[in-house]
């Protein structure tokens, strides 16, 4: 991406200013600045902003700023203003004339954007999503997919300056896609979702959108959602990057740092109230930049946009659910965990355990109240999300998150149990050994589906089973499968009374499910899957 003005041209990959084709020694605040006076040229930028921008975790008076543009205009040869205007009083602006040869045009996200809204069908729901192209020397390979948090809909971050700069400035990595996630924005609403559902709907989109690997950026209640992805689908997810990020929403006796039962209540009184007042978008940004009449206006119409008061309690309800904690170890792909010591939204000790929880991550953990990482900080963003695209490993082993269905079946109705599991689409296909049938599937869902087929099948025939289901890791040569799950699953199928269906706790984590309820066996790890009513 290069910018030519006059005989300068200012070259943002390569990251030099160059005059008459040779290169002028400048100081990196000073092509900052240059960048972002040109990203911003339709517009005077205040020095407040270009401060933030360009010290976002340092304080610093006018006079750096005032230095640094003094250096700028020497740098360009601007003895009358007429690159870098002042604008007494208030800051500064690029009136130079750029070159029609100069890559892109001088538009915004939001306009790049505005034509390319599409749905993708996720089942029976129409999942909303749109890209954002790459910029001229952007990966092409690798895609970043953006899992937004809450009810932020992807048209209210296109209509934010800063959130609209930040995805714009993505590009310049790879192609940036967005979408919303089903409850909110352009998507269908639902009453309920499991996080498995969830997952499947950004695999759809990505499907749709034809990436075939994508580094994942999970803000805020988008990060279950990515981390349940990259261990389900390691070999589509070329990396994670988890801004204000948790692994389960609510507060518990091992989880402290979760939502707590007050807390929870006062945002349902919120919402059922005072729904579009904008509180619950204003708290993504630090308390100095949630005020102002313009923050005041797109935060009442980012909520208005994302969700009706009766979708965003569907969707805390949704929230209420999520617990990937039982994920984490099962992901391999490269993480980088960024959290802001005192944000108002997630505590950060969240971004702490997931940090420690997955193998091999990364924290960045900076001081401020940023939840977005919107203006501060915005640079440690951008740039983790440059190098998971830059340095993306190639595809891993075939190693990944999966539930296995075993049942313990005749003989003569083996063939039969076979059918009833293919129909279901098995990632892994259903197989027999001795007296037992199994299956691989990629949705905790879909599994406890298969099991109620099986029993089905087996009762209009007369005969009662028993089924186990195990949620882990599973390691795929061919049509072969092997791992804990399979093994596990078949041990719980064992122990199972005839007529059940037995399982592993994660399952049921994954699947909170409105037609289904868990029942703790013995206090224990395992759960007993029983028909909403059933006891």
């Amino acid at each position: 991406m290069s910018f030519r003005f006059g005989g300068h041209e200012l070259d943002l990959d390569r990251r030099e200013l160059r005059r008459d084709g040779a290169v002028v020694h400048v100081e990196p605040k000073v092509l900052e600045l240059l960048a972002y006076l040109v990203a911003h040229r339709d517009r005077a930028v205040a020095k407040r902003e270009l401060l933030d921008a360009l010290w976002p975790d340092v304080v610093v008076t006018e006079g750096s700023l005032q230095r640094t543009v003094s250096l700028a205009r020497a740098a360009v040869g601007d003895t009358n203003g007429d690159v870098i205007r002042t604008l007494p009083r208030f800051g500064y602006r690029f009136v130079a004339t750029i070159d029609a040869r100069s890559t892109p045009p001088p538009e915004t996200a939001r306009e790049t954007a505005r034509s390319t809204v599409r749905w993708s069908r996720a089942g029976d729901v129409h999942v909303a999503w749109q890209a954002l192209e790459p910029a001229p020397g952007a990966a092409r390979d690798v895609d970043v997919v953006v899992v937004n948090g809450w009810c932020l809909p992807m048209s209210a971050c296109l209509e934010h300056p800063r959130l609209a700069a930040s995805f714009a400035a993505m590009t310049r990595s790879a192609r940036v896609i967005l979408f919303d996630k089903r409850g909110v924005g352009l998507s269908d609403r639902v009453r309920c979702a499991t996080l498995d559902e969830r997952m499947q709907d950004l695999l759809c989109v990505l499907d749709a959108a034809g990436s075939r690997r994508a580094v994942v950026l999970g803000l805020s209640e988008g990060a279950p959602i990515a981390i349940l992805l990259a261990a389900t689908h390691p070999e589509r997810v070329a990396g994670l990057v988890l801004v204000g990020a948790f692994a389960r929403f609510t507060a518990s006796s091992d989880h402290p740092a979760g939502w707590s039962a007050q807390r929870l209540r006062a945002l349902r009184e919120y919402v059922a109230s005072g729904w579009g007042a904008g509180v619950t978008a204003r708290q993504i940004f630090a308390p100095e930049h949630a005020t102002g009449d313009d923050v005041r206006a797109w935060s009442e119409s980012a909520e208005r946009l994302g969700a009706s008061p009766g979708a965003a309690l569907d969707l805390l309800a949704m929230n209420e659910a999520i617990d990937a904690r039982g994920v984490l170890g099962w992901v391999h792909v490269p993480t980088t965990v960024l959290h802001q010591t005192d944000d108002r939204v997630i505590d950060a000790a969240n971004g702490r355990a997931l940090a420690r929880a997955i193998p091999g991550a990364t924290l960045i953990e900076v001081p401020g109240e940023d939840h977005a990482f919107a203006h501060h900080a915005t640079d440690r963003l951008l740039a983790a999300i440059d190098d998971a695209v830059r340095r993306a490993p190639a595809p891993a082993a075939r190693r990944f998150l999966a539930t296995v269905v075993h049942a313990r079946v005749p003989a003569d109705l083996r063939a039969l149990a076979r059918a009833s599991l293919a129909a279901l689409a098995p990632r892994v296909a259903a197989r027999d050994d001795d007296d037992e049938v199994w299956a691989c599937f990629e949705a905790a869902g879909t599994a406890l589906r298969a099991a109620a087929a099986l029993h089905a099948t087996c009762a209009a025939r007369g005969v009662t089973i028993a089924c186990g289901i195990d949620a882990s890791e599973i390691e795929q040569e061919g049509t072969i499968a092997r791992g804990p799950a399979r093994d596990r699953a078949a041990v719980i199928a064992r122990a199972a009374a005839e007529g059940t269906t037995r399982c592993t706790a994660l399952v049921g984590a994954l699947v909170h499910d409105a037609a289904v309820t868990f029942v703790a066996i013995d206090g224990g790890d395992e759960r007993l899957v029983c028909a909403r009513g059933e006891t």
